[in-house]
């Protein structure tokens, strides 16, 4: 009686803990693209060019894509990465955005 018990519930029991693997995974991802956005954000608001920083982040986030934009006197990045949780389920996309302010050009002096 119990195997029968054990072979029906056993499925299910696999199927949840994909679900949470896969929902672990998003979650991690998103953070990554996050960090990757404000670190992509700090280093255009210091005057990199974006010849350095587009490399850096698809470097750290293997498949993403980087725009940089500046509008005023702040500088926004996002970046856009797509997570395959399951190889049988479509990809998810995550998109972070961070917007700068842009630093003097001079360092300032107290």
């Amino acid at each position: 009686m119990v195997t029968a018990e054990l072979a029906v519930a056993l499925p299910a029991l696999v199927l949840v803990i994909l679900a949470a693997v896969s929902g672990v995974a998003v979650v991690w991802t998103q953070l990554r693209c996050a960090d990757a956005a404000a670190a992509a954000a700090r280093l255009a608001a210091r005057g990199e060019s974006a010849s350095t920083v587009i490399p850096m982040v698809s470097s750290n986030l293997p498949g993403a894509t980087v725009r940089l934009t500046v509008a005023g006197q702040n500088v926004t990045a996002a970046v856009h990465v797509t997570v395959h949780p399951l190889a049988i389920l479509p990809g998810i996309g995550i998109t972070a955005q961070v917007i700068d302010p842009l630093e003097p050009s001079e360092p300032s002096r107290w």
